[in-house]
């Protein structure tokens, strides 16, 4: 979408392409802003958010699956990693993670036990 605001002559930018399509599919649905008539805001449908539930679920069955192959050793070994990550992460709060691929959930590792 930032690249519609540097290039507003283009609507044609990957941007509006990827919100289009979640629109044409009910996930999103655009709204102008009653303040800014410029501003268009995006709010997820109700199928929108059964749809990131689904995801999250199966994202964690998947986690679960594929950790559940490790020693308990080296489970611990992870979670000292995941702590160091999770922190450094959170020095960054401000940032909004994009592109963070939606099956990598740091989950608890107590679950799998």
């Amino acid at each position: 979408m930032s690249e519609l605001a540097k290039n507003p002559d283009d609507a044609e930018t990957p941007g509006t392409h990827l919100v289009d399509a979640l629109v044409a599919a009910g996930l999103v649905e655009r709204l102008a802003d009653i303040k800014d008539r410029r501003v268009i805001n995006l709010f997820l449908t109700d199928k929108g958010r059964l749809l990131g539930r689904e995801m999250k679920k199966k994202a964690k069955e998947n986690t679960k699956k594929i950790l559940s192959t490790l020693t308990p050793e080296e489970l611990s070994q992870m979670s000292a990693a995941l702590e160091i990550l999770r922190s450094t992460i959170g020095n960054y709060k401000d940032y909004v993670w994009l592109s963070v691929n939606p099956a990598f959930f740091i989950v608890d590792l107590e679950e799998l036990s």
